[in-house]
């Protein structure tokens, strides 16, 4: 472990020196402390992932925390190593995008101490193993992504979604001491290897226990989408394709440690992950922002993981390993190639918002022309979400597919029943994706340029520091597109550690199917490949010649007749008026006048659960803080007085609970 505790240590010595780099160097600096840290904390991570080996330390601390102790296992491993490759690449990314606010003269240092805190909160905190200082990096993490979010904390929203933000994020914190404040106080430790032994023959508490784990860290994977808008885009990548991740493995680890949850909060589970699913994909169609279409999309792969998580469980509570093994790999699979895709998408609106000052679809078009690198490689990613082959999106969400169908070997008819409909729904999301995703990349890259004003603000190409990210993420798309069967080989044994022995036959099967889909993702990327390469030979010596096709009447077509972003989703999104909090607003000519105004319509579709759960709960926490005002009277004497009640409280704690 001293490779991972060296590189724990780089990634957190590194943030504080970064105050005192010049502005314009922070993002190298840290670049650099990421690389030779990710590359440590690499070696035990990859090392468990592949061979099942388990490295752990303690640190022996004072009261309260006891013994801390830190553990890599296949599972932990998992996440490390992919929180440290987004670390290192959202860090380089940063010095393209960033040079825009420094130019300007903004003070970066607090968000790239921000920056560096949360990267060593996310590398450190899957191999944290008792109560205390899980919650403690859990709550650095939350912490020091809310600075990223209120970076340009001037604009009200932004300000304001920061404060939600941190509020549901404390929401989560609750959740999650409340949790495991249970589940010390019936095994009488902390330790998360005692839990696991005290509640493998004591099923007391069990429910309760997993349902609250289960909201804290589900809050943290799924809500509050707007917080990822907000923040700059290379943040945004990290928060949105890594960070939300490591809600997913809080859900992991609660099953490994408290075992598999009875059916009935499987199915519950598994009908909350459709509908996270459903719901992530309709509000993202229905956006304009680039990055809200991203965020609320990223809220869909998380649904999406969450049914091969339910898949998982449901195998578990019936004993198919199959079903086991196919809906946790899948599910593992999707995160790692979300992170991926994600990340490239996210780092794709950055250079489009750094070159354009805009994130508004109806603004854009025709960026193609003018960035098309950039373009490339966004389309490869949308691509990728699509789940189209030969990229990476197709392999996890097959196996999730064949998790659900192999339901069949149970012979139970409500598990085959929910498995079909989870099965319909999850076609459904792929299908709207891809009319999402359609949608976005036609809009903003193909056509014509719709405003002028942006048009001439984009000059030169995109920040090659930008591309560079972005490339190396359309590369791993592409070659776990190929290679789904080693993809498979990397998540088989975080996977394994969820279920007992006789998974790895049905792995050895899934092997052989990932062996299939690589020959056919080859052979259509070769058909790609040849059809260009004869399309080149056979018109390589004729002259191309330039004419307009049948134009439906229009002899001059301009950028005011093509499809806007709202036109081209609103016949799907009138289905689904019922599901949508819609607002409009319309300027039209009035009667009789001779010279109308110019008129305009314009329809804005709102996050039901945003404008119903998350900001009454914000004004709720804001009406009642001014009630606990009285608290800071400014008085000494008030003050010490605080002192001498907790110290009396405590020690008649003591007295009761039998310490003296």
């Amino acid at each position: 472990m001293t490779y991972y505790t060296t590189g724990i240590f780089i990634y957190f010595i590194s943030a504080f020196l970064s105050l005192f780099v010049r502005a314009e160097r922070k993002a190298y600096f840290v670049s650099a402390a990421n690389l030779v840290a990710g590359l440590l904390v690499a070696v035990p991570a990859l090392g468990s992932v592949f061979y099942g080996e388990i490295f752990s330390f303690e640190i022996n601390a004072a009261f309260p925390f006891d013994h801390l102790r830190f553990a890599i296992d296949p599972l932990s491993g998992f996440f490390i190593a992919l929180s440290a490759f987004g670390a290192l690449l959202s860090t380089f990314y940063s010095s393209g995008y960033m040079t825009k606010y420094i130019k300007e003269g903004r003070n970066v240092g607090a968000h790239y101490l921000s920056l560096q805190l949360l990267i060593a909160s996310m590398v450190l905190l899957p191999a944290a193993r008792e109560c205390m200082s899980f919650l403690m990096i859990w709550e650095l993490m939350s912490l020091s992504s809310f600075f990223l979010v209120i970076f340009e904390n001037e604009k009200k929203e932004v300000f304001d979604v920061g404060i939600r933000y941190l509020v549901v994020m404390h929401v989560s914190v609750a959740f999650l001491i409340t949790g495991f404040a249970y589940a010390s106080n019936l095994s009488g430790s902390m330790d998360f290897s005692v839990f696991k032994e005290f509640f493998a023959s004591n099923t007391k508490g069990v429910l309760l226990i997993t349902i609250l784990l289960f909201a804290g860290f589900g809050i943290k994977a799924g809500l509050v989408p707007r917080a990822k808008v907000e923040a700059p885009c290379h943040a945004s990548a990290l928060m949105s394709a890594f960070m939300t991740k490591l809600g997913i493995y809080g859900m992991f680890i609660t099953v490994f440690i408290f075992g598999t949850p009875s059916e009935v909060f499987c199915y519950i589970f598994l009908a909350i992950a459709v509908f996270t699913a459903v719901f992530g994909i309709m509000n993202s169609l229905a956006q304009n922002d680039i990055k809200r279409v991203l965020a609320y999309s990223s809220i869909e792969n998380i649904g999406i993981i969450s049914i091969g998580m339910g898949c998982g469980f449901l195998g578990l509570s019936y004993g198919s390993c199959e079903m086991a093994f196919a809906g946790f790999a899948g599910a593992l699979l999707h995160v790692m190639n979300h992170s991926f895709f994600k990340g490239l998408l996210f780092f794709g609106a950055g250079a489009v918002y750094a070159t354009s000052h805009s994130r508004d679809m109806e603004r854009l078009g025709g960026l193609i022309h003018k960035m098309p690198f950039c373009a490339l490689f966004f389309i490869c990613g949308a691509a990728a979400i699509c789940g189209l082959p030969p990229l990476n999106g197709f392999a996890g969400e097959f196996m999730i597919y064949v998790g659900l169908l192999r339901s069949g070997t149970s012979g139970s008819t409500m598990l085959m029943i929910s498995a079909t409909l989870a099965l319909a729904f999850l076609s459904f999301t792929g299908a709207m994706a891809l009319l999402c995703f359609t949608r976005l990349s036609g809009i903003v890259f193909l056509g014509l340029p719709r405003d002028r004003e942006i048009n001439e603000k984009i000059k030169g190409k995109t920040d090659p520091r930008m591309l560079i990210p972005m490339g190396i993420l359309a590369g791993f798309c592409l070659i776990a597109g190929l290679l789904p069967q080693f993809a498979l080989r990397v998540v088989s044994n975080p996977a394994g550690m969820l279920f007992k022995e006789g998974a790895y036959l049905f792995q050895h099967e899934m092997s052989m199917a990932m062996n299939m889909i690589s020959l056919g993702s080859f052979i259509l990327l070769f058909l790609i490949i040849a059809g260009f390469a004869l399309r080149y030979l056979l018109l390589r010596k004729r002259k191309n010649s330039l004419s307009g096709t049948w134009g439906c009447g229009y002899s001059n077509p301009n950028a005011r007749i093509q499809y806007t972003g709202s036109s081209f989703s609103m016949p799907f999104l009138e289905i689904l008026k019922p599901f949508f909090k819609r607002e409009s607003h319309s300027v039209l000519p009035g009667k009789g006048e001779l010279f109308p105004r110019k008129s305009y319509s314009a329809i804005h579709f709102k996050d039901v659960i945003e404008e119903f759960m998350l900001k009454p709960l914000t004004k709720a926490f804001s009406y009642l803080g001014p009630m606990f005002s009285w608290v800071q009277s400014g008085s000494m004497q008030q003050y010490l007085l605080y002192g001498i009640l907790f110290l009396m409280g405590a020690l008649v704690w003591i007295i009761v609970e039998g310490k003296i």
